[in-house]
């Protein structure tokens, strides 16, 4: 009975430490994908500056500091 029991609770734990896991994970992904600024004033952004100019700025500014 014991060993079922550490086998259960070996099982649980290692279920609750994936989830949480995936859910790290989950936020880091959102985080690096999200696109703080507009589709419209990124293409006028990119028609002035070019694409990697914009890229760049996108990934080196702190979010919401679109100016």
């Amino acid at each position: 009975m014991p060993s079922q029991l550490d086998a259960v609770l070996g099982w649980g734990i290692a279920v609750i430490g994936l989830g949480a896991v995936a859910a790290a994970a989950r936020q880091v992904v959102k985080a690096a994908l999200s696109n703080p600024i507009p589709y419209d004033k990124k293409v006028e952004l990119e028609d002035k500056y070019g694409r990697w100019a914009v890229e760049t700025a996108i990934g080196v500014c702190p979010h919401n500091d679109i100016r």
